[in-house]
């Protein structure tokens, strides 16, 4: 069990909790243990992070059968690994039967979760979680145990299933339709397996919809018939809508469709955009620069026809400045990270060779195998870091260094850049401005699925970035 002090530095350091929610958070948080012996399931709070996509786990308590054999406190939980718990979060309502996936600590092991959301204020503050293997709730076949679920036959409640069984089908999108009195009475398999992909366990036919929604309360009715939404889980995009319908009974519609590969389209092109304007800003400072050594040489000369010449070449100089394009072009294989930053160091320090500053570039850490779209993504980002070093970390210094470590973890591995220069004081949205903070945050988030941390003071500036290296299968 973790101490109050233990929880609130964790709330503190990771949450936008009050000092009132964080008292109900320890409050709850002695309860814990009773309940897990009492009902042998280990039982876990967790938070949500500044990132509406993480949750921290603040508090555990497990039952003698206990599959952990590590302590999860402090860990963060992002929301393609446990989807209960982040509906918790955004819908504040209870999520039961959900399966969730636990890695190192409980050797590859599905559980599933009964999440309840903790409130204060009537504001969700966090999730008490009660878990077991999925093993426990599997019948003597093998099969998933439906015993809380009610056996229903959908064509003696919704006799019209028999033609939208068929025609259903022929749609790639989930539909689900909701009877007068809030029920699933029909879903198609698109629906089945959306929810089986987000976890749920058991059929949603005859469940409550308000206890199953994904998008939360019911928009439609007889007066506002059409409702659409986008929403984000589980790491995919969803467009929603629901349809009202009455004629001798009502009837809700909702249309489920996964836009993710729409949305990542547009985040690629958002990033190709974001590195050409980055590559053609720098490559037109640079001749710009030359422009006006150009321009300070023009001016010396009294020959009218040297000065003639200089200005064509002036003029040239900003002619391709203004027409200037960049290609990008990736491979397929996977590669050893450490010698891809080693590269990258080789090619940094050649280009600063001719400068008046010393740096020392270091590497160390953890060698293994990324593929090619990761090695990629974390070479722009090493470099838009090694860059703003050398530009500002070491003003009237002659001398520094910069160490560049590599952390392999399970699931989400880390990469620390830091220097010994003068440090700074990071400000959020000052700095978010500047276009080489946007390329690396919109790299780190979009791209590499992770996070991003600055820390700076008078003994220099260090940036910690994660990414997603293991993909696990449920």
């Amino acid at each position: 069990m973790s101490s109050p002090d233990k929880i609130r530095s964790l709330l503190k350091e990771h949450t936008y909790l009050t000092e009132s929610d964080i008292d109900k958070i320890i409050s709850l948080s002695s309860k814990i243990q009773s309940m897990a012996d009492e009902g042998n399931k280990d039982v876990f709070i967790d938070c949500p992070c500044k990132d509406p996509h993480e949750a921290v786990v603040v508090a555990e308590a497990n039952c003698k059968d206990t599959i952990y054999e590590l302590s999860m406190i402090g860990y963060i939980i992002r929301d393609d690994d446990e989807p209960a718990v982040f509906r918790t979060f955004r819908l504040g309502t209870e999520t039961q039967n959900v399966r969730a996936v636990s890695y190192v600590t409980t050797n590859g092991n599905v559980l599933v979760q009964n999440v309840t959301p903790i409130k204060n204020a009537k504001k969700t503050i966090g999730s008490l979680i009660v878990e077991n293997r999925l093993e426990k709730t599997l019948d003597a076949d093998g099969q998933i145990s439906r015993a809380n679920s009610p056996i229903v036959d959908k064509t003696n409640i919704f006799p019209q299933s028999i033609n939208l069984d068929l025609i259903s089908e022929c749609i790639d999108d989930a539909l689900v339709i909701i009877g007068g009195g809030g029920s699933v009475v029909f879903r198609n398999s698109e629906a089945c397996k959306l929810y089986e992909d987000f976890g749920f366990i058991r059929d949603i036919i005859g469940c409550q919809y308000e206890q199953i929604s994904l998008h939360g309360t019911i928009m439609v009715n007889q007066a506002n018939k059409f409702h659409s939404q986008e929403l984000s889980m589980g790491g995919k995009y969803y467009r929603v809508k629901q349809y009202y319908f009455h004629d001798e009974e009502e009837f809700i519609l909702v249309i489920i469709k996964n836009i993710t590969q729409i949305k990542q389209t547009e985040e690629t092109l958002v990033s190709k955009s974001t590195a050409i304007q980055e590559a053609h800003h720098r490559i037109k400072n640079n001749l710009q620069m030359i422009h006006s050594l150009l321009d300070m040489q023009r001016r010396r000369l009294t020959s009218g026809e040297g000065k003639s010449a200089l200005e064509d070449g002036m003029n040239r100089i900003l002619s391709i400045s203004a027409t200037h394009e960049i290609l990008l072009k990736t491979g397929g294989d996977t590669v050893s990270l450490i010698n891809v930053i080693n590269k990258i160091r080789h090619n940094f320090l050649t280009f600063i060779e001719d400068s008046l500053y010393n740096i020392i570039i270091t590497v160390s850490g953890d060698d293994f195998e990324v593929d090619t779209d990761i090695s990629a993504s974390i070479s722009l980002v090493i470099n838009e870091l090694l860059q703003n070093s050398f530009k500002y970390a070491f003003v009237g210094r002659k001398n520094g260094k910069i160490d560049i470590h590599v952390k392999e973890v399970s699931v989400y591995s880390k990469i620390t850049v830091s220097d010994n220069g003068n440090g700074f004081i990071f400000n959020a949205k000052r700095d978010a401005s500047s276009l080489g903070f946007q390329i690396v945050q919109n790299i780190v988030k979009n791209k590499l699925k992770g996070r991003m941390d600055v820390k700076s003071d008078e003994n220099g500036t260090m940036v910690t970035f994660d990414f997603k290296t293991l993909k696990h299968s449920e």
